[in-house]
């Protein structure tokens, strides 16, 4: 229900009645995590919210994972989010799936723990982008090489670049020769090519061969990709 819908409901009950209405509207946008709603709802009770009731608004926003109304709702308290605070405010934009509200909450000032959880807790989902980004956040040292290393096997050369740039250094040549292996397992010629430029050489005729092996056992050799 927005505020406008409210106000209208309110205004065809009794004054007792739309009170009672306004008192119970306040409960359900404090649960619900709405800021702006709760406030109209209070106000229309002739009133503004108690500290009970935005302390239970910002543990809903933070529940919910909705990182800008937390900060509206700390700010009604006059405050800023506690670092244990920003930390649940993660968990439950990942609980959520909201991916940005995650990364907005890290920038806040989240401990490098937590934001290491959530980089793992992405990469066991699978979802690599959201890893990544959130690693460039503030991730540990040993969390950015999880994710070189993922992508090393995974023939990602752009990624793996990428991540361990923002460790503060090129891939080491070991890190190369492990590169040009994942990306001819996963016969991607044009990658394989650049890693071994990068290793300061050419692919051997052994390696091409190797390519050649596993691109005509892929199902788009055969015109059967989807």
């Amino acid at each position: 229900m927005t505020c406008k819908q409210a106000k209208e409901v309110l205004r065809i009950h009794s004054e007792d009645g739309a009170k009672t209405t306004a008192s119970l509207l306040v409960e359900v946008y404090v649960k619900e995590g709405k800021v702006k709603g709760a406030q109209e709802a209070a106000k229309l009770r002739g009133r503004e919210l108690s500290e009970e009731e935005i302390d239970c608004l910002i543990k809903s926003c933070i529940k919910e994972g909705m990182t800008s109304e937390a900060q509206e709702a700390v700010k009604l308290r006059g405050s800023e989010l506690s670092e244990e605070e920003i930390d649940c405010l993660i968990k439950g934009c990942i609980k959520k799936g909201r991916s940005y509200d995650a990364r907005e909450a890290a920038r806040l000032g989240a401990s490098k723990q937590v934001i290491d959880s959530a980089v793992e807790i992405y990469i066991k989902e699978g979802r690599l982008y959201d890893a990544r980004d959130m690693a460039r956040v503030g991730a540990s040292k040993q969390a950015i090489d999880s994710l070189v290393e993922i992508y090393i096997k995974e023939g990602r050369i752009y990624d793996a670049r990428d991540m361990a740039r923002l460790r503060g250094r090129e891939l080491s040549e070991e890190e190369l020769d492990c590169l040009i292996k994942g990306c001819i397992k996963e016969g991607m010629t044009s990658e394989a090519q650049q890693a071994a430029k990068l290793r300061g050489r050419e692919l051997s005729k052994e390696e091409l061969e190797q390519l050649e092996r596993t691109e005509a056992t892929s199902p788009e050799y055969y015109g059967c990709g989807f």
